[in-house]
């Protein structure tokens, strides 16, 4: 136990104890480095390159001492190695069965020659113009239009046969539409109905007062004004083909 310092306390103090002392470090020697040791080389690797050299050394004078022999000894004709190639997976043919001659080039021109296959689809024959409109005209049937023209839009997809004379044409973009006095079957000058048709094509000589006959579809209604500004409403039908003069 130490000496307590003098000094008055208050209030009385006990006995005095100093403060613990921290631990202190203790010195430990440090173990000595040995390096890894390097595994032995191996043996007869030198051998084995040399060997393989060697090898590569024989190969290219084999090679290169038979092309040099063909090439002094016999002369190659590379146009007849390129057709006995080209012929040789061509089999024999035997043209005296079909009453032929055999001839050895027709085996390159079967190698070289490939013959299209014919096409399976009908070429149709080329209608005159009388067959034309007797085909149109059993197809598309005459229409009074005036039946038509109370209520286009309920037949629409009928087939119908026009004729008349036109009396307005407008042509835009490759088009061309006009009006017609469609004839009544049956009536006079005077029973006919105007009808738009339109026409995917420009007709040069097609113009005002042209007499025509159509052959076409309804398509509905087209609505417009006259030239009194009065609301007007026609029957449209689309032309699947056109006569006219």
């Amino acid at each position: 136990m130490g000496q307590r310092p003098p000094g008055p306390y208050y209030p009385p103090q006990g006995p005095y104890y100093p403060p613990p002392r921290p631990p202190q470090p203790q010195y430990r020697p440090q173990r000595p480095y040995y390096p890894p040791q390097l595994p032995p080389p191996k043996k007869g690797g030198a051998g084995k390159a040399i060997l393989i050299t060697l090898g590569f050394c024989a190969l290219f004078v084999a090679v290169f001492g038979g092309l040099a022999a063909i090439s002094l000894n016999s002369p190659v004709n590379m146009t007849a190695v390129a057709v006995a190639a080209t012929t040789a997976a061509v089999p024999a043919v035997d043209l005296t069965a079909v009453g032929g001659t055999r001839v050895a080039a027709a085996q390159t021109a079967v190698a070289l020659t490939s013959t299209a296959e014919p096409s399976r689809t009908p070429i149709p024959p080329t209608l005159t113009a009388a067959q034309a409109r007797a085909k149109y005209d059993a197809n598309y049937p005459i229409v009074d239009m005036r039946v038509i023209a109370k209520n286009p839009d309920a037949y629409q997809g009928t087939k119908v046969k026009l004729t008349g004379e036109v009396f307005a044409i407008q042509e835009s973009n490759g088009q061309t539409v006009f009006q017609m006095w469609a004839d009544d079957p049956g009536g006079s000058q005077f029973n006919r109905e105007a009808v738009a048709v339109r026409l995917g094509i420009t007709i040069a000589s097609l113009v005002k007062g042209s007499r025509v006959v159509v052959y076409g579809t309804v398509l509905g209604t087209v609505n417009g004004t006259n030239a009194f500004g009065g609301a007007v409403s026609q029957p449209v039908v689309n032309t699947d083909h056109i006569l006219y003069s």
